[in-house]
């Protein structure tokens, strides 16, 4: 089953598609930098306002709004339990 919902809505780590072009990327809410220098700590990157879009052939990432309307496609039962965590948190 494939819907149309904001990012903010998508769970991280899903496969998600845009709207307008359909390629394939993986949604994800934060995302870790790892050094490649000797004792450089990695650094988590997380925003309130905009969340990382990684593409899996070529490893790019690129930011969008989380209210950017993106396909996902999912079980039925997952939509079910969105649904109903909606409705309880309401």
């Amino acid at each position: 089953m494939t819907v149309v919902l904001p990012a903010s809505e998508i769970p991280d780590g899903a496969t998600i598609k845009k709207v307008k072009d359909g390629v394939e990327l993986i949604l994800r809410h934060t995302i870790k930098v790892h050094s490649g220098i000797k004792d450089v700590e990695s650094k988590l990157l997380h925003s309130d306002e905009c969340f990382f879009l990684v593409n899996p052939r070529s490893g790019d990432v690129n930011t969008i709004p989380i209210t950017k309307q993106l396909f996902w496609t999912t079980t039925k039962y997952n939509i079910y339990r969105m649904l109903e965590d909606w409705f309880e948190n309401d």
